[in-house]
């Protein structure tokens, strides 16, 4: 059962660590991408409160998901060093109560925190869509527009029957 709960807060671990770097690597992409729309445009009296409102988002999302990182890798140490002690001393070195609510509170804060992040991914899709494709420029939209592909010609060997000789 220890074990379980040990591969469960591995997995926990692991993945909390692959969002947070998924999510950090997305704000850098949409700080980019706005940094682009603005220099095109050449906004120098840009609003940026919305763009705070999200940023401020995802840094609170970073934070809950750096949190429970944190809590996951603790209860996953905890949880390896008394499964290799007798059970007399397992009691005193592990500090939770129930270390499978706990883990199974932690897997459910994983998913709370992941339905939020991504509701709001989506609701935010559309905003930064348009910046991307408001930040080309317009010849390259214009290339792409008129680009018109022509049929391939298929052309056919003639056949041989050298080798039926």
């Amino acid at each position: 059962m220890i074990q379980n709960l040990i591969d469960i807060t591995d997995k926990l671990v692991i993945k909390s660590k692959e969002s947070i770097l998924q999510l950090d690597l997305k704000l850098q992409q949409k700080k980019r991408n706005q940094e682009i729309y603005y220099s095109n445009n050449n906004d120098d009296d840009k609003d940026n409160t919305d763009i705070d409102s999200d940023n401020d988002e995802y840094v609170l999302f970073i934070a809950q998901l750096n949190s429970l990182h944190i809590r996951s890798k603790y209860i996953r140490d905890k949880l390896k060093s008394s499964n290799g002690l007798n059970k007399s001393n397992a009691t005193t070195s592990l500090i939770i109560d129930n270390p499978n609510e706990y883990v199974k509170h932690l897997v459910y804060e994983y998913k709370d925190i992941t339905n939020k992040l991504n509701t709001f991914a989506r609701n935010n899709l559309t905003i930064s869509d348009s910046i991307s494709n408001n930040s080309k420029s317009p010849s390259s939209q214009s290339s792409k527009e008129s680009f018109q592909p022509k049929p391939l010609r298929i052309y056919s060997r003639p056949v041989s029957y050298t080798h039926l000789r």
